[in-house]
């Protein structure tokens, strides 16, 4: 990775314009204004012809400095002509260059959620429903191609940063040169095969950027034309060189990345150490470039790391008072300069269009006619920036594609009509996804002890919109399945499936005593097929026949209880199941608002071949209200009923716990109030009532009530009812969240603790 050097004619135009500068300053001191004039007449005039250039360094959230550098060199005077940035120097850059002021930046800044941002996952009311309520179980998860595991080029492939992008500069989509720009820009970056830096001066402006920022292990690559681009800092993190090929005399560089001694050098997370070793080769062209800089912006970076997005305030002070230190320059800069600022381009404004039409790129066939389904845009027909958003997220959100991006050009409409400057030809990208995935999961909670999660989801193996499931839950808790879902027809609400699963999950039976007086596991071997409906992507009918064998075992207990025989027990049937799954919750883990809910009816008899006659019902809902930015209000009810003489042990309704297992849906009900399966019949209740307070992002308590019941007849009386409550802090991290749980009730006398670690699965 080498510095390329000037041309001679730029070294020529540059070293002339310097020396008028040069003379201009000097005589500024030596000499009255008016002799410094017939003195130094030609080099003031090349002073007045100088083109500035403002040089933006990466540095991930260090480049927040680069907002406070701008506004003093604004509130300066000083006209910036050309712009060169790299990595996050590359998106403050290049919105500079479309016209967004220090202001309008600092605003963009501040409403961002990064943490969402560095995600590639869509808003959960995008994904197919049928996904949703599967979605968030592993902690990640690995392409595999072929049968084996292979390592994606980068954890994210930047779908929200380019949408973002896309938004921001929506009036510039059309601007294939981006020497047309208000300011003439270059997104500076690495060509992955030669190891040599080039700025993109050409072709889509958000696409360049996001090639600009992509960290290596962070970021996807990013393919342009035959060339394979990474992140601009490793080969020449601090562009001024790319800002003398724009055409800039004059330089004034804005450096966040500021070279260390390797004495210097503190290890802080696991990130800051990858960025340290990927950058640590350009600190020698970052020493270079520095040499070219007319005035050099040192804002303080030592104390703060890379990804210290929440330091917004502290990064732009930090940049404003790195300015204000060569404000002496700045302002002898103005007046060598000797020409009043430019008034500054208009603030890009993203305004409707009209679409007249949709091109699709990267997709073919039933995926092409899925995309434009998704979309689902009225061509012709105006659209604004929020709904062109909806729009790919929509088609992002099936799972379908890896990436999904969009420019907006000029009509080329070839049927005779007129068109006007608003109309606009929409040309969609969406890179098909070729792999299959596994994922993985953990947790970890003081009732059940550790479980594991293997998760390998193959797409369109059968047919286009099919999806083939293989989910191994492991620990004393075990789930084995496969299943197998296929839509009928491109982007229909309307599907077929089935499955065939192992199920063991340890049981406990209480009858009235302290401890539990039987102890055993259950396991159940079913499979079963299904007809599905999703309706308005939050709900999904489901209804099929499914066959079950069950085996219960008493491992420790005696031979009898309360009449009831607790030898190993052996039931076969099967039964007509009707299923509704509903969740709109805004996210999986702490969600502020929202439904999520499960409703099951079933029904065997010797009519349809069972061996048992039975009927089995649940209802069980959670409902999220927010009250206020940092307090939300939990309330959840459930209720099953078993009937029939035939009601098998699997249609048992277990309550009690604050971690039941979530093996079987329905059939085990925590309650804060009760120790873990304590309650046990037909019939179950639960209803609770919460409050959650974020006390910061990653911090939260949660108060809550409960209120359960459990036995053979279906009755909501009073006396039967056990009371809990239950306080648990917490910490979100990102292998779950951590949490502690203190419960305690009428019957204890001291609280129970719980520890937790993951998400459930």
């Amino acid at each position: 990775m080498t510095d390329r050097p000037e041309s001679g004619p730029a070294r020529r135009r540059r070293g002339g314009v310097v020396l008028g500068l040069l003379a201009v300053l000097i005589g500024s001191v030596s000499a009255p204004a008016a002799a410094q004039w017939r003195a130094g007449a030609s080099g003031a005039e090349s002073a007045r012809r100088a083109t500035v250039g403002l040089v933006l360094s990466g540095g991930a959230a260090k480049g927040f400095a680069h907002v406070g550098a701008l506004e003093v060199l604004e509130d300066a005077g000083l006209r910036i002509d050309v712009v060169t940035g790299t990595s996050m120097g590359a998106i403050v850059g290049g919105l500079y260059a479309i016209g967004y002021s220090p202001q309008s930046l600092d605003r963009i800044i501040r409403r961002q959620d990064w943490a969402e941002l560095f995600s590639d996952a869509s808003p959960r009311s995008a994904i197919d429903i049928e996904r949703r309520v599967q979605a968030g179980a592993t902690l990640f998860s690995l392409p595999t191609d072929g049968g084996a595991i292979r390592l994606p080029g980068g954890v994210l492939e930047g779908q929200r940063v380019l949408e973002l992008l896309a938004r921001l500069t929506w009036p510039y989509h059309d601007v294939a040169d981006f020497t047309e720009l208000p300011r003439p820009f270059g997104a500076v970056v690495m060509d992955l095969k030669t190891g040599e830096a080039e700025a993109l001066t050409s072709g889509s402006l958000p696409l360049a950027i996001r090639a600009s920022m992509s960290i290596p292990g962070l970021f996807e690559p990013v393919r342009i034309g035959q060339k394979t681009f990474v992140d601009g800092g490793l080969a020449r993190n601090l562009p001024a060189t790319d800002a003398i090929e724009l055409g800039a005399d004059v330089l004034v560089c804005v450096d966040v990345s500021k070279p260390q001694p390797d004495e210097d050098f503190a290890p802080g997370s696991l990130l800051d150490i990858v960025l340290r070793t990927a950058f640590l080769r350009a600190e020698v062209s970052t020493r270079r470039q520095r040499l070219l800089c007319d005035v050099l912006i040192e804002p303080e970076v030592e104390d703060l790391g890379y990804f210290t997005f929440d330091e917004v305030d502290e990064w732009i002070r930090r940049g404003r008072d790195a300015a204000a230190g060569v404000r002496v320059q700045l302002d002898s800069l103005v007046a060598a300069l000797g020409r009043a600022p430019a008034a500054p381009p208009p603030t890009p404004e993203a305004e409707r269009v009209r679409l007249v039409e949709v091109a699709i790129e990267g997709a073919s066939g039933r995926a092409e006619e899925l995309a434009r389904r998704r979309l689902g845009l009225a061509i012709p027909g105006s659209v604004s920036p929020d709904e062109l958003g909806r729009a790919i997220e929509r088609v992002y959100g099936t799972g379908e594609f890896s990436l999904v991006s969009y420019r907006l050009l000029p009509a080329t409409r070839t049927d005779g009509r007129r068109t006007t400057p608003r109309d606009r030809r929409l040309v969609v990208h969406a890179r098909e996804r070729q792999r299959d995935l596994l994922g993985f999961g953990f947790r970890y909670d003081s009732r059940e002890r550790a479980a594991l999660l293997f998760d390998l989801t193959l797409r369109n193996r059968l047919a286009f919109g099919s999806t083939t499931r293989f989910a191994t839950r492991l620990g004393r808790e075990t789930r084995v399945g496969v299943e197998y879902f296929d839509r009928l027809g491109v982007d229909a609400p309307t599907g077929i499936g089935g499955g065939i699963n192992y199920t063991r999950v340890p049981v406990d039976l209480f009858p009235g005593a302290e401890r539990a007086a039987v102890r055993g596991e259950m396991r159940i071997y079913g499979a079963g097929l299904f007809a599905s409906l999703a309706t308005a992507n939050a709900a999904l009918l489901r209804v099929g026949l499914v066959g079950e064998y069950l085996r219960a075992t008493p491992e420790v207990g005696a031979d009898s209880l309360a009449g009831m025989p607790v030898e190993t027990i052996h039931q076969t049937f099967h039964s007509i199941q009707a299923e509704v799954l509903a969740d709109t919750r805004n996210r999986l883990v702490l969600p502020t608002r929202g439904v999520r809910a499960y409703l099951k009816a079933e029904f065997a008899d010797e009519a349809i071949g069972s061996a048992l006659t039975f009927q089995h019902y649940v209802a069980d809902a959670e409902v999220f209200v927010p009250i206020s930015a940092s307090l939300t209000v939990l309330v959840r009810g459930a209720l099953t009923r078993g009937r029939g003489a035939d009601l098998p042990l699997s249609r048992t309704t277990f309550v009690g716990g604050l971690y039941p297992p979530t093996v079987l849906p329905g059939r085990f009900l925590p309650l804060a109030g009760a120790r873990s399966q304590e309650l046990s019949g037909r019939s179950g209740q639960l209803a609770r009532l919460g409050l959650r307070w974020m006390a910061r992002e990653d911090v939260f308590f949660e108060l809550a009530g409960d209120a359960g019941a459990a036995g053979d007849d279906w009755t909501l009386d009073g006396e039967d009812l056990r009371l809990g409550l239950s306080l648990t802090a917490g910490l979100v991290t990102p292998i779950g969240p951590v949490a502690v749980t203190f419960a305690a009730d009428e019957t204890a006398d001291l609280p129970r603790v719980g520890f937790s670690l993951g998400h459930t699965f």
